[in-house]
């Protein structure tokens, strides 16, 4: 009796320990595992999951926001020059506004995605997204490594 308490606690606590380790805690700050999400375009679909492994630059933006309009524009021009996967949020209501500003600026379709209103609340929420601080730089290991 006292060998089946003993192993049924030893499983009970194996099992708590185990659960512990992989429930990693998701936040935008620094050294913590990067909220992820999915992005469609068309027939494509991208989720930061699927980018583990490699160093990823999330850049989240808007037309009407200058700098990150910018700031998206010179990260999609050296993304490939760093080694980094680019992967480029827009946060614009409109679509149409997206898209004529992707043809506009020349930015490379396949790392650009626009997020609708439903997304874009939960990719704010998420991410933490306040105005100042639009792009994430991801580890191999899925943790944010830096904002810039």
């Amino acid at each position: 009796m006292n060998k089946i308490f003993i192993t049924i606690a030893t499983m009970a606590l194996l099992t708590l320990f185990t659960s512990a380790y992989n429930n990693q805690m998701a936040d935008s700050r620094v050294g913590y595992q990067a909220p992820n999400f999915t992005v469609e375009r068309g027939d494509s679909t991208v989720s930061l999951q699927q980018l583990r492994g490699q160093r990823v630059m999330v850049t989240f933006w808007s037309t009407t926001d200058v700098e990150s309009r910018l700031s998206n524009m010179k990260h999609d021009r050296n993304s490939t020059h760093d080694g980094m996967t680019h992967l480029s949020v827009n946060m614009d209501r409109s679509e149409g506004v997206y898209q004529m500003a992707i043809r506009m600026d020349r930015l490379h379709k396949k790392s650009q995605f626009h997020a609708d209103s439903a997304q874009q609340e939960e990719l704010t929420k998420a991410w933490r997204l306040d105005g100042r601080s639009n792009t994430f730089i991801i580890g191999p290991d899925g943790r944010i490594e830096e904002i810039l």
